[in-house]
């Protein structure tokens, strides 16, 4: 179905994502993240060889460009700490986004080969 706004077409599933996006970056505390990369020191190197520790403009970029991503392509992305994962629909709720802001993790797994446990 589509939805008239402003004289513009745009589809049920833009107007979900669009509040999904503004959910998201109205609860994310993007001060707190970037006073924790400040105290570890944690830059970010991106393509035009820039390394620093990103400001909260550019923690906000990023994520809404790692949403978009997700959303537009049915998958997970993850990088600089954000992981987003897209969150296919059950019988309780449509698709979604899940965001996570990830200070330290592993995976642990058995290899399918040898008798030992891998750690990634």
């Amino acid at each position: 179905m589509e939805i008239i706004k402003n004289g513009n077409q745009i589809n049920e599933r833009e107007v979900l994502y669009q509040k999904i996006e503004k959910e998201i970056l109205d609860f994310i505390d993007f001060e707190k993240i970037n006073k924790v990369m400040n105290a570890l020191d944690w830059k970010w190197a991106t393509s035009k060889s820039y390394t620093g520790i990103p400001t909260i403009n550019e923690l906000k970029e990023q994520v809404k460009y790692l949403l978009r991503y997700s959303w537009d392509n049915k998958k997970s992305i993850e990088t600089g700490g954000f992981i987003v994962s897209y969150e296919d629909g059950d019988d309780s709720y449509t698709e979604g986004l899940k965001i996570i802001f990830e200070l330290e993790g592993c995976a642990a797994y058995k290899n399918k080969k040898e008798d030992f446990i891998e750690i990634f």
